[in-house]
C-alpha cells in the first residue's frame, strides 16, 4: 500500500485509513497499518519497546510515576460499529509504579461479539501472582468491565 505522500492517516465520515504511520526513536517503536486500501479495514497496531517513563515523565517532571516496557500487538476492525473488535496482547515489562518495583502485566483483550469484549490481565513478578478476566460490556449504563474475582492463595 502506498500513498505518492508518504505515511498518513486518513479520517472522514466515510472511515479511516492508516497508511505506514510509524513513530520511533532508537529501539522503540509504535507502527499502525491498515491491512488493505480500502476505509475501515483492519488496522494492525504493532508497539515495541516503548518506554512508558517518556510519557509519564512529562505529566511530571520532578518525580518518576511509572515507568516499564511496552511490547505488543493488537488489531482493531469494525470501525464502522458502536464497538469495534479489539484483539490482542499487550505487556508491560519491568512496571514501577511510583519508584517501586510492580512486576509484569500483560493484557490480552478479544471482542466477544456487539457488545462485549474479553479481556484477561496478569500481574506477575515481584511476588506478585494475579489473574483478573472479564468482559467489557458497551450496552450497560456506565459501559462497565465486568469480572468474576477468583482469589488464589
Amino acid at each position: 500500500m502506498g500513498s505518492k505522500f508518504g505515511y498518513r492517516i486518513s479520517y472522514s465520515p466515510h472511515g479511516i485509513l492508516v497508511e505506514h504511520f510509524i513513530l520511533s526513536n532508537n529501539t522503540q517503536k509504535i507502527a499502525i497499518e491498515s491491512t488493505t486500501a480500502a476505509l475501515n479495514s483492519p488496522a494492525i497496531v504493532h508497539i515495541e519497546n516503548f518506554d512508558i517513563r517518556d510519557i509519564t515523565s512529562i505529566i511530571n517532571s520532578d518525580t518518576l510515576f511509572a515507568s516499564g516496557i511496552i511490547n505488543g500487538e493488537f488489531t482493531v476492525s469494525e470501525w464502522d460499529k458502536k464497538l469495534p473488535a479489539f484483539t490482542g496482547h499487550l505487556e508491560v515489562a519491568h512496571f514501577f509504579l511510583k519508584q517501586q518495583p510492580v512486576g509484569t502485566i500483560t493484557f490480552t483483550a478479544d471482542k466477544k461479539d456487539d457488545q462485549s469484549i474479553n479481556a484477561t490481565v496478569n500481574l506477575t513478578d515481584n511476588g506478585n501472582d494475579l489473574k483478573v478476566k472479564g468482559n467489557y460490556y458497551s450496552i450497560t449504563a456506565h459501559n462497565s468491565l465486568m469480572p468474576p474475582l477468583t482469589l488464589l492463595d
